[in-house]
This record gives structure tokens, C-alpha cells and sequence, in this order.
């Protein structure tokens, strides 16, 4: 799998966006089957497939040029935590 890390700028639009629409990120979070990896994760209550969608959307009108990290951005998995879910990016690590 192909591993990415975010520039500070993508970090910041990510927080920005997980700010406005109340919803927590995770940038040390280790899924399933991830062998002690750590990634990128955004933790919600409200639909996660609506949420991932949203966040995609934010993320190509901010970085319209950046395919790789557009792309990478759309490989998620996603985990029940109860009553929320979280929803990990296994290729995209913090700065």
C-alpha cells in the first residue's frame, strides 16, 4: 500500500473542516489489520458514509491539483465504536 504523509497545509484544511462540521480527528489512529501503523482517522456521529463524502468534496475544491493525495483520500475504512464511527485512512499519516 502506498503511504502518504500530510503537508502541514492539508493537515490545517482537515482540522478546519472536522472543526465546522463536529467532528473529531484522530491523527495517530491504528485500525484493523494495520499491524501497529498509525493514520489519519475522523471520528462521528452522524452518517460516515455522508461525512466521507463531505470531507472528499471539501478536500478537491481545497486541493484541486493534488491527485495522489486525492486519491489516497478515498481508499477509507471504517470501524463501529459504539455509537460513533470512525473513518481511517490506512495510507495517510500525520506530519
Amino acid at each position: 500500500m502506498r503511504q502518504i504523509t500530510l503537508t502541514e497545509e492539508q493537515t490545517e484544511a482537515i482540522e478546519a473542516w472536522c472543526d465546522d462540521n463536529d467532528v473529531t480527528l484522530r491523527l495517530g489512529y491504528s485500525g484493523r489489520g494495520m499491524n501497529g501503523e498509525s493514520c489519519i482517522g475522523i471520528v462521528t456521529d452522524e452518517d460516515p458514509v455522508q461525512a466521507s463524502v463531505n470531507l472528499s468534496t471539501y478536500l478537491a475544491k481545497a486541493f484541486p491539483d493534488d491527485e495522489a493525495f486525492l486519491a489516497e483520500m478515498r481508499r477509507m475504512g471504517r470501524d463501529n465504536m459504539g455509537q460513533s464511527t470512525i473513518i481511517y485512512w490506512p495510507s495517510v499519516k500525520a506530519p
